[in-house]
């Protein structure tokens, strides 16, 4: 399915204030924190130089909001990474939040197959995840979009010494068909 077969589209998102804290707002709302590695809610005057920084840097992919026939349901935001099975393509990591009045209709399913189309005409090869093992909403849309599990292990978090488990995820967006086939160690 194409991103226009799906209603799904893509906007940069931007060095606007208007971005940032749309995306601070998705981001804060109480079950989006629960499922997120670091749970205390963003301020706005250390969120506007964090998404300045961090979120619209060089080493990073320019994050985006999912649209549904032309209104913000989602946002992704991508990093290079290593491949996890140690393949020379290029892969990126994903997070993706879908905004609080649109979950539960399916969307992230939707808006994850999309966004592989989309990394793939840019030259991404791979999409790797990490999901708290507890997120079951976003464990089944990354399976339904076609990411297979490579399994699950502890994740510790530096900055606050936490360990979580995660369920890891993968996905080829098909740029690269001559890569060797590794679906003995991708099956679920």
């Amino acid at each position: 399915m194409s991103s226009a077969d799906s209603g799904i589209s893509f906007e940069a998102c931007a060095a606007l204030p208007e971005h940032a804290r749309q995306i601070m707002t998705w981001r804060n709302d109480p079950a989006t924190l629960a499922m997120f590695y670091h749970r205390t809610p963003k301020l706005w005057e250390s969120f506007w130089p964090e998404y300045l920084s961090q979120y619209l840097s060089e080493e990073t992919f320019n994050p985006l909001f999912a649209l549904e026939n032309g209104r913000r349901v989602a946002f992704l935001r991508f990093g290079r990474v290593t491949h996890p099975l140690g393949l020379p393509a290029l892969t990126v990591d994903i997070s993706i939040n879908i905004a609080p009045d649109s979950r539960g209709k399916g969307l992230g399913r939707r808006v994850l197959a999309a966004c592989l189309e989309h990394l793939r005409r840019k030259g991404v090869a791979h999409v790797y995840a990490e999901i708290l093992v507890n997120n079951v909403a976003s464990i089944r849309a990354f399976s339904g979009a076609g990411f297979r599990t490579l399994g699950i292990k502890d994740k510790l978090i530096a900055d606050t010494g936490e360990t979580h488990r995660v369920e890891m995820f993968l996905a080829d967006t098909g740029l690269d068909r001559s890569a060797p086939h590794r679906s003995d160690i991708l099956a679920p």
